[in-house]
């Protein structure tokens, strides 16, 4: 994963913001639902390859475009890895 440095910028952009872990805490929830859908969907079955969303959404028979939204997700929760040129 590529690292940002971060120099010479003001501490209120370097700094967590005070309200974080409370924003962290409610997200916590979303982070669950997500892992319990991809669960009951049986996508991390079909992922023992990579695939791309639409031909995951085809396996499972679910949206292609949600499908790539759903797996962007999983990817920020750091569930998935991702291919350079597509596919996870």
């Amino acid at each position: 994963m590529a690292q940002v440095v971060l120099e010479n910028l003001p501490a209120s952009v370097t700094l967590p913001h005070a309200l974080q872990p409370y924003w962290d805490m409610q997200l916590a929830g979303l982070g669950a639902d997500a892992m319990r859908m991809a669960l009951e969907a049986g996508m991390f079955t079909h992922l023992d390859e990579f695939a791309g969303a639409p031909e995951l959404a085809r396996r499972l028979g679910l949206d292609p475009v949600n499908t790539g939204h759903f797996l962007e997700l999983l990817w920020g929760m750091e569930l998935l890895e991702r291919r350079p040129r597509g596919g996870w």
